[in-house]
């Protein structure tokens, strides 16, 4: 690594962060701890001019670029190596207009701080499923969640977003300026620039309900078949559902024979305006043998205990999951439950 003891950056009023300096190695932390990579400079703006006076800095040193938000990227792309990391932590302010069902986000918000603005006035953005993700890099990304089957991807309710080019210039790219750079930014790959602000569009949300179940792996491949037909014919738009294998968390609610244990899990959620029919989430099709239900406002699902046990950042360390020679086994018993593939 190489560090920038005291870097000179013109026009720039935020917060510079060097190898040297406390809270360096904090900074450079990511959601996956087996990124370990020590950037020269990190660099927190306060504003969209801060961010092109930091654009410009790298450039005119010829330094690689990073940007972070919630620093959830699995591959790291949130920091780099002997570069330059903009860190828009410090942009989080989130403004809403009621009336015309609109938001305007600084590009560093957190989820949980989109959705604790908009659900003060009974809306959302549709976004992801825990609450410390940053909001740009999951809106740049496409944006999967909990609302999606009703009202789309995150990105499919951007309006508008403010850009800070290669060459520190900033511009405004909606359906009618900087067009091209908007369709760009909204899936034709990236390093287009730093987006600063995003114009979203808001739905009406209200409270969501919360189910989550768990099965043992032996029952796996008849229960997926089960609830993939059940979603298939006769599942509203405002149920989300969702499975995943993974180690059995240490919940109340789950059988202490499976904590520790590979485990489907189950959960679904009900974007509604009343409660959801029984038949979309009570587990009739199978029997769990554990389950949770709670009715959640939007703005606190990530932290509601169905999905939140892991997700605190450095905690995850994706490359490790079968390392251990007691795990080699997990992917091949996954297999052997749910049967053999099917060519299409």
């Amino acid at each position: 690594m190489t560090g920038i003891a005291n870097p000179v950056i013109g026009e720039f009023s935020g917060d510079v962060i060097t190898p040297q300096s406390p809270g360096y190695n904090e900074a450079r932390t990511l959601w996956n701890a087996m990124i370990d990579r020590k950037p020269a400079v990190i660099l927190r703006p306060r504003s969209a001019a801060d961010v092109a006076a930091a654009v410009r800095y790298a450039g005119q040193q010829g330094l690689p670029v990073a940007v972070k938000c919630g620093g959830h990227s699995a591959p790291g792309y949130s920091v780099c190596d002997d570069g330059v990391v903009i860190d828009l932590s410090l942009m989080q302010q989130v403004t809403v207009d009621p009336v015309a069902r609109t938001a305007r986000a600084q590009g560093g918000a957190l989820l949980q701080v989109l959705d604790a603005a908009t659900q003060r006035h009974g809306l959302a953005v549709p976004a992801g499923a825990i609450s410390h993700t940053g909001m740009g890099g999951l809106v740049l990304g496409g944006g999967f969640g909990h609302l999606m089957r009703k009202w789309g991807l995150s990105v499919d309710s951007v309006t508008g977003m403010e850009v800070v080019l290669a060459d520190g210039s900033v511009v405004w790219a909606d359906d009618d300026h900087y067009a091209d750079l908007f369709w760009a930014l909204r899936g034709g790959s990236g390093n287009f620039g730093v987006v600063t602000e995003f114009a979203f569009r808001c739905h009406p949300v209200g409270p969501l309900y919360a189910t989550a179940h768990v099965f043992e792996l032996a029952a796996a491949h008849d229960v997926m078949r089960a609830f993939r037909a059940h979603m298939a014919q006769d599942a509203p738009d405002e149920l989300e559902w969702v499975s995943f294998f993974r180690s059995g968390p240490d919940f109340s609610w789950i059988p202490r024979r499976l904590v520790g244990a590979p485990v489907l899990m189950m959960p679904l959620i009900w974007a509604g305006d009343a409660r959801p029919p029984r038949r979309h989430v009570a587990g009739e099709h199978h029997r769990p043998l554990g389950r949770r239900q709670r009715g959640c406002p939007q703005h606190r699902l990530g932290t509601c205990g169905l999905r939140a046990d892991g997700a605190a950042p450095g905690r995850r360390r994706l490359r490790e999951l079968c390392r251990r020679r007691r795990d080699r086994r997990r992917p091949r018993r996954v297999r052997r439950h749910l049967g053999p593939a099917r060519r299409r």
